[in-house]
């Protein structure tokens, strides 16, 4: 009935995977504050001094330097009623954001180690990734400054106008980070004398949702930053990775929901790993064994596994696509299989998501299922033909079943099966008014594991015949990886096709056939043990010390053994 030590912190900050905005005029070199600073290096251009232009002629947010069409966002929003809504480039400004006469001003920046300057305006600057910002602007300050968080984080190829709903929920969460470490970064340098002051606590709900293994230390480095300021960081994880690395471990249980909410097992994780009965300890003495047991096979080169022959009629086929960071992707995906989508951060899997249900239109090649094209097809009708979990469910304040439902036809029947086939329908039942529950504003009413079981229930809903998951396993324990397993096993028996986006070993364990992305192309699709085979081959080439696990699923969760695709 007391919390000691509050007087130690001077706020406290909650960092979860929540989009950081809606609207396309947000955008990642505006969020960390760096947008200011590259304003003002335009405003003293000749051209700008000249025409009398300020800092503010160069916003995209406001006065009367924008687009007048788009109002700066360089799009045109469409709401959809069943799937997310759909972002058109502008007619007007062609997506650059200005009037013509700002896009006439020009700065120039000699890219370190190039031999000529680059002359660049403001869309030019808002095209560049950050790495290459980082590289044109390294001697102004204030810009290199903000951007330089970006960095530690590890999303250095996102481009400085991206705009953030089209970010993926684990890179909204590290941008977040990065806002964080450049407020820090600011404040160090507004004050050369050292200062003593109250930390803040950061709470961390996740943060490794739909990083690859490699990304996981890059957020690790920056968490560390974080620590070196004077902060205090709280995270709940459930990547053992993480959980090795932490100074002090809670382990809460013993198990789920009313047989929970007490203390395990507490300490640094060495000690908690000799507990008896904890789960998590368990798993830790698993992964330990793991790691230090398994073997390398040598697999075919990759070449190899990217031209393996594939059958491309009955197939959802993404041909010469380009958007944000796919860069020309060709690849077909079969009917009636289970296949995985992995790769690291950046790689392109959240934006082939939104491109492979038609979210987000690409700006050259065509996304086809069974030779029709995708983006050619009614939405409204299309709805209750394809299920999308995407990062982060959004949840709207109404009853479990008017979400599970969303905004299609409330069939009592279909909505338990689609509960029961996630095991949520018991705990439904248990509430006091069942499905009409008010699940509050955003799910707010609900953990987040129910929530994300009620977004699996709305995917599944109707019995679709292309269900694309996101990242699924985001805050589900292991009765909740069980259930999705079983889930995904029974419709596929239905003739269901699954596309799942995700790093779970467990889930990459029973796939069909996986795709393994880099930077926006396919480096490798087949069947699943050709392409773990071909990432060994991969790392062991560019000298990395650990290879790709084979993947071995638990009895709970384990699926039938995939078949050959065609």
């Amino acid at each position: 009935d007391r919390l000691l030590g509050a007087d130690h912190l001077s706020d406290v900050v909650f960092v979860d995977q929540s989009p950081i905005g809606k609207t396309a005029r947000s955008n990642p070199v505006s969020y960390v504050g760096a947008w200011d600073a590259v304003r003002e290096i335009f405003a003293t251009a000749p051209l700008a001094r000249q025409r009398g232009y300020t800092g503010s002629k160069f916003s995209f947010n406001s006065g009367d330097g924008r687009c007048p069409t788009c109002g700066g966002s360089g799009f045109e929003h469409v709401e959809m009623q069943f799937l997310s809504d759909v972002y058109l480039r502008c007619p007007d400004c062609d997506g650059k954001r200005y009037r013509p006469e700002i896009l006439e001003v020009t700065i120039e920046r000699q890219p370190v180690g190039a031999l000529l300057p680059r002359v660049m305006n403001v869309a030019d600057v808002l095209d560049l990734t950050v790495n290459e910002a980082a590289s044109l602007f390294a001697g102004d300050r204030d810009v290199i400054r903000a951007l330089q968080p970006i960095v530690d984080v590890g999303l250095e190829y996102v481009k400085l106008g991206q705009p953030v709903p089209t970010l993926s929920g684990g890179e909204s969460q590290r941008l977040k980070l990065a806002g964080f470490l450049a407020g820090a970064a600011k404040s160090a340098t507004s004050s050369r004398q050292s200062l003593a002051t109250r930390g803040t606590l950061f709470l961390f709900d996740e943060p490794t949702t739909g990083l690859h293994f490699d990304d996981i230390a890059k957020l690790m480095r920056a968490l560390r930053k974080l620590l070196e300021a004077g902060n205090s960081i709280v995270v709940i994880e459930h990547n053992l990775d993480v959980i090795r690395a932490a100074d002090w471990l809670i382990d809460l249980g013993p198990e789920g929901g009313d047989a929970g909410g007490l203390v395990v097992a507490e300490g640094t994780p060495e000690d908690v790993k000799l507990h008896a009965s904890s789960h998590t300890a368990k798993a830790l003495r698993d992964y330990d064994s793991t790691l230090g047991a398994h073997k390398v096979e040598e697999g075919r080169p990759l070449q190899a596994v990217v031209r393996e022959r594939r059958a491309p009629p009955q197939a959802i086929q993404i041909i010469n696509a380009r958007e944000h960071n796919l860069k020309s992707m060709t690849v077909d995906i079969p009917h009636n299989k289970f296949s995985v989508v992995t790769g690291v951060s950046g790689s392109g899997k959240s934006t082939l998501a939104r491109v492979l249900v038609g979210v987000w239109p690409v700006r050259a090649g065509a996304v086809r299922l069974d030779g029709a094209d995708v983006f050619a097809w009614n939405k409204d009708e299309l709805g209750p033909h394809v299920g999308y979990l995407p990062q982060g469910v959004e949840l709207f304040d109404g009853s479990i079943a008017d979400n599970i439902a969303r905004f299609g036809t409330v069939e009592k029947a279909k909505i338990e099966n689609a509960a029961r086939a996630v095991g949520l329908h018991d705990f439904i039942l248990a509430l006091p008014q069942g499905y009409d529950t008010d699940v509050g504003p955003e799910g707010a009413r609900l953990s987040g594991g129910q929530r994300q079981r009620v977004g699996l229930a709305r995917a599944l809903y109707g019995d679709p015949v292309f269900v694309l998951l996101d990242e699924p396993n985001s805050s589900l324990d292991d009765d909740g990886d069980a259930a999705l397993a079983t889930a995904i096993r029974t419709a596929k028996e239905r003739g269901t096709t699954f596309v799942v986006i995700t790093h779970r070993t467990s889930v990459l364990g029973v796939a069909d056939k996986i795709l393994f992305l880099s930077d926006g192309t396919v480096r490798a699709f087949g069947p699943r043990d050709e392409v773990l085979a071909a990432i060994n081959k991969a790392r062991q080439e560019a000298g990395q010390a650990r290879p790709a696990q084979q993947p071995q699923a638990t009895p709970a969760t384990a699926l039938p053994a995939p078949e050959e695709a065609a």
